[in-house]
């Protein structure tokens, strides 16, 4: 079997399991995919997210650390510093989005955490066309590797 069909059957397998194990497969991959490496699973091309949906208030952080806070055009109830995602679109909590709302804001990248169990979520914005990155964000290492993937995807590597 060739490579390619084999990373097809893992990606059909990984799929299947996520919709039968609600979101378990997913976080038992520890799945965190990079923009580039989603936008092209989609079919889309190595753009720079512009229009980007927080789904948790350490994703909302590390949007504006990295400098790519102007770029949020929705986050959670809760993100509230810095001071500026305070005037952010709202669209829920973390862990009840309104996929209503996120749609509407018309996003090219929603960022969740695998330890908000936003598996679930991704799915569904998957399936629409939407490009979602999911952090793990549950220890140091993934914390810190966080900043270096949202900063690839909106091309701010550098910061």
């Amino acid at each position: 079997m060739s490579r390619r069909r084999i990373g097809w059957a893992i990606l059909a397998a990984a799929v299947l399991l996520g919709f039968v194990g609600s979101g378990v497969a997913l976080r038992s991959l520890q799945v965190a995919e990079t923009y580039a490496t989603e936008r092209a699973r989609l079919g889309g091309g190595p753009e720079q997210a512009r229009r980007i949906v927080s789904l948790a208030p350490s994703v909302t952080e590390v949007a504006f650390a990295v400098g790519c806070g102007d770029r949020l055009v929705g986050v959670t109830r809760y993100c509230n510093h810095p001071e500026a995602a305070r005037r952010i679109p709202r669209i829920g909590g973390y862990s009840d989005p309104s996929l209503e709302v996120v749609l509407a804001l018309g996003p090219d990248l929603v960022v969740g955490n695998l330890g908000l169990d936003h598996a679930a979520m991704a799915r569904g914005l998957r399936l629409l066309g939407i490009p979602v990155l999911l952090l793990d964000q549950g220890r140091i290492e993934g914390l810190l590797g966080s900043f270096a993937q949202v900063g690839r995807a909106c091309g701010r590597e550098s910061r």
